[in-house]
């Protein structure tokens, strides 16, 4: 419904602005749990319009790159915010995520997939690393943990990947 005009950039910058600002006052004072579904959802939705951008625009691979990072780093720094022991220390860590999942983001733009798989792809791992380290920074992190996310984020992955229409 929207023409593709400069109007479409402005609805997603709009849209993108709306969900965070959703995730960063919405779920303040709401349960960890929903804190970190709302943050998986947002993550997927950002990342996917940034990703569209790309894909429908032709917006370059830098600019994409940047806005994937601010996206994960932003929506990582507040959800590890409630497990790390200091800001820094998320800030730190965020960084860290934010980094890996921009990297793979970069490699996915190689494959020939849709920018709403490549978007799931991302957030199936931010998932798994997210989990893993939030369970690290609670001291609960045992050899049985990193075995069921691995297997829960390869189970997801394969599903993805094997239903997902390669263009």
């Amino acid at each position: 419904f929207i023409p593709l005009t400069s109007l479409v950039h402005l609805y997603f910058a709009l849209s993108a602005i709306i969900f965070f600002l959703l995730l960063k006052h919405g779920a303040r004072l709401a349960y960890p749990t929903w804190n970190w579904l709302i943050s998986t959802v947002v993550l997927f939705l950002n990342v996917a319009v940034a990703l569209g951008i790309r894909f429908h625009l032709y917006l370059p691979i830098l600019a994409t790159l940047i806005l994937v990072f601010i996206v994960s780093w932003l929506v990582s720094v507040q959800a590890l915010r409630r497990v790390a022991a200091s800001l820094s220390h998320a800030m730190l860590l965020a960084v860290a995520l934010g980094l890996v999942l921009t990297q793979l983001a970069w490699t996915l733009q190689f494959l020939p997939i849709h920018f709403l798989i490549q978007a799931g792809v991302i957030v199936i791992v931010y998932y798994v690393l997210f989990h893993l380290l939030s369970r690290s920074l609670e001291g609960e992190l045992r050899r049985e943990h990193v075995v069921e996310y691995a297997a829960l984020g390869s189970f997801a992955l394969l599903i993805l990947l094997a239903t997902a229409r390669w263009i």
